[in-house]
């Protein structure tokens, strides 16, 4: 994702948002004329016995909050449907360096999803070096942002997905 010329002169805010309302806030605030930044992260569970991808927040809560320095509008932000408060550090409102949300932004994809740069491809297969499943050979499922590895173990006849981390694992050649 790139940044607009327009992103750069906006002054950008952490909010946090109410349990729940991570896209009820994001979209109150887009149509208040606020740009948002919410980085995702796929992950996956076990529900009904089944393994579910599901989109999150990568920062559990909090949701970057984009806005020009001359409409002082932070009242407008706070008092959004969704948002719970700016952070603050005592009564000023922190400012969150521009870097850190280019840098940020330059990491996802066009839904703001986060891209994980890893030098496991998936369908590549692995050696387990250390832990429960050491020595066994899995195939890469996917990777995900905290540097874990979900893998394909061949285990007692059937293939079973597993979490390792990634310093864990050893490229099959």
């Amino acid at each position: 994702m790139e940044l607009s010329e327009d992103c750069l002169e906006l002054s950008w805010y952490l909010a946090q948002f109410k349990p729940n309302c991570a896209m009820i806030a994001k979209r109150n605030l887009v149509r208040q004329g606020f740009k948002v930044f919410l980085p995702l992260e796929t992950q996956t569970r076990v529900k009904r016995s089944k393994f579910v991808e599901e989109t999150k927040p990568f920062f559990p809560g909090y949701l970057f909050v984009g806005a020009s320095n001359r409409s002082g509008s932070a009242h407008a932000v706070h008092s959004t449907y969704g948002i719970s408060q700016l952070v603050r550090f005592g009564t000023k409102t922190a400012i969150v360096p521009k870097p850190l949300v280019k840098e940020l932004q330059s990491r996802c994809d066009s839904n703001d999803i986060i891209v994980q740069n890893s030098a496991l491809k998936k369908g590549q297969k692995v050696r387990v070096t250390h832990g429960l499943f050491a020595n066994l050979i899995g195939e890469v499922e996917r990777t995900a942002a905290d540097r874990r590895v979900w893998l394909l173990l061949d285990l007692i006849g059937r293939k079973t997905k597993v979490s390792i981390s990634q310093s864990a694992l050893q490229s099959k050649v």
